[in-house]
């Protein structure tokens, strides 16, 4: 996810599925939410949520670890620019 910097704020959402056709192997979904504010022309603030569903089976039938379940992140970012 890419914010654009703006004058004084900008929203942006995303939401990405993964289908692999694969038996044994779950669709993954992922979807982010993010907010971005530029206090000044050198300091802007984001604030993003995401959130991934790796399914319940994965890599089970290549005797991998896989992933499974679901997984989330608050991402808190300061951009300085001098």
């Amino acid at each position: 996810m890419v914010l654009a910097p703006v004058r004084n704020g900008t929203t942006s959402g995303v939401r990405l599925s993964a289908d692999y056709d694969t038996q044994g192997v779950d669709d993954a979904t992922n979807w982010s939410l993010g907010f971005a504010y530029r206090l000044n022309p050198a300091v802007e603030f984001e604030l993003a949520y995401d959130k991934i569903d790796f399914g319940s089976v994965n890599g089970a039938n290549a005797g991998g670890k896989g992933y499974t379940g679901d997984d989330h992140m608050i991402r808190f970012r300061t951009f300085v620019t001098f």
